[in-house]
């Protein structure tokens, strides 16, 4: 049986860490299994360093991360589509680990996030909040529901059929939930690889940026089930967060319970339970995004 092949598909707009991502990418064991490294976007301010395998794909229109994926998966040659992003930097084993695991057409991938030990206070509750079931180090299952597309790899064939990412969300993620709702509606199931693993060099270094990063994410949340519906207890008190007051003291009481839920779900908390305040407010700027998503849907 041969051995599958890849395209690997960065999303970039005006990134400062692109030339490391994609030197991980050519440290890959595996790197002979790629076929071509798609960069696409926006990519003035910083020089466009020549790699092999690297192909650049400039995007006029405005930039999304929806969009770049969308247009890198409509010129990908791979077998395998691999999706990740400009300022991540893949384990050398990250590649292998994916390919490894291939295996039918009914099955995605998704590998696990980890952060740089430098990270501050605010950055890991923004990333063990953001990738609650995708962080590297956390007892995980089999199968995951909602994996983030900085470390997602499926068939091409299986995107094609899907009709890839929905580009109309205000904030970015909204994307992610909305594909994997599609994916899963479809019959394809997505397995979590933990030895796949992608070092997330996020911004969000403050308070301020991290608030505003997840209360983006409350946004886009409440705009997919807007699009798509949500489950039972969505539809019951989605018309109840529309109500001024009524909204915010129910989304307190939201806050509060998963709060108090977090560290059962989560127990590798309990060894750092300085981190749960921070979350807790994260959790709180996501709420508020939901609730904001939810009157400007109404």
């Amino acid at each position: 049986m041969a051995a599958p092949t890849f395209s690997i598909i960065l999303p970039v707009l005006e990134s400062p860490t692109l030339a490391d991502a994609l030197r991980a990418i050519q440290c890959q064991t595996a790197f002979d299994q790629i076929v071509e490294i798609l960069v696409v976007g926006r990519q003035e301010k910083e020089p466009l360093p020549e790699m092999p395998k690297v192909r650049y794909l400039p995007v006029t229109e405005q930039p999304s991360p929806a969009h770049n994926r969308n247009v890198g998966a409509s010129q990908a040659q791979g077998e395998w589509l691999c999706f990740t992003d400009s300022d991540c930097t893949p384990q050398a084993d990250w590649l292998a680990q994916l390919a490894g695991a291939v295996s039918g057409a009914e099955v995605a991938l998704a590998g696990t996030v980890a952060i740089p030990p430098e990270t501050g206070y605010w950055g890991r509750c923004d990333h063990l909040f953001g990738f609650a079931d995708q962080a590297q180090g956390r007892p995980h299952g089999e199968w995951i529901k909602s994996p983030a597309t900085l470390n997602f790899c499926i068939r091409a064939e299986q995107f094609a059929a899907s009709g890839g990412f929905e580009e109309s969300f205000l904030s970015a993620a909204g994307e992610d939930l909305e594909f994997a709702w599609r994916l899963r509606r479809s019959g394809v199931k997505t397995r979590l690889i933990p030895q796949a693993v992608v070092v997330h060099r996020h911004a969000r270094a403050d308070f301020r940026s991290a608030w505003k990063h997840c209360f983006g994410y409350g946004a886009a949340s409440a705009q997919f089930r807007a699009k798509r519906g949500g489950s039972r207890l969505w539809s019951l008190f989605s018309p109840v967060l529309a109500i001024p007051l009524t909204g915010e003291l129910v989304g307190a009481g939201r806050v509060l319970l998963r709060g108090l839920a977090r560290p059962f779900r989560y127990p590798d908390l309990l060894r750092s339970p300085w981190l749960l305040p921070g979350i807790g407010l994260l959790d709180a700027a996501h709420t508020w995004g939901m609730l904001r998503g939810v009157r400007h849907a109404a």
